[in-house]
């Protein structure tokens, strides 16, 4: 399938995609064999990080338009702040859920790990063209 041009629409279209493919796993994990750890703030995570993930490709796509010294300020600083982000959403859930502090930080990271793959990799992507 032909993507659009426009490198915004190409990214929310590839990362929908992604999202539905990580959604489908995780269904089929929380409702089988990971049924015991399945939390609700699982959902607000998932969609935490899609909305994270795209409005740090928007910065990041608009620094790239501008010279190359100028783009790895523009990157560093979006991803120092995302990461601040990260850590305050951690701190404010685990909070006040202490007990559940295994499942959403194993959920949480697995999350980073996979959008920080498909993030780098789109950046790297995007920068090649």
């Amino acid at each position: 399938m032909k993507l659009p041009n426009n490198p915004l629409i190409n990214f929310i279209t590839r990362i929908l995609i992604f999202s539905l493919i990580i959604l489908s796993i995780g269904v089929l994990l929380f409702t089988t064999v990971l049924k015991e750890y399945y939390l609700d703030i699982h959902t607000y995570t998932f969609v935490f990080f899609i909305v994270l993930t795209i409005i740090v490709h928007l910065i990041i796509l608009k620094a790239s338009k501008k010279k190359m010294v100028k783009f790895a300020p523009y990157f560093m600083l979006s991803n120092a702040i995302k990461i601040f982000i990260y850590f305050l959403y951690i701190g404010v859930y685990l909070f006040f859920n202490k007990e559940d502090a295994i499942p959403f930080i194993i959920t949480f990271l697995s999350l980073y790990l996979l959008f920080t793959v498909f993030e780098v990799n789109s950046i790297l992507r995007h920068l090649k063209s």
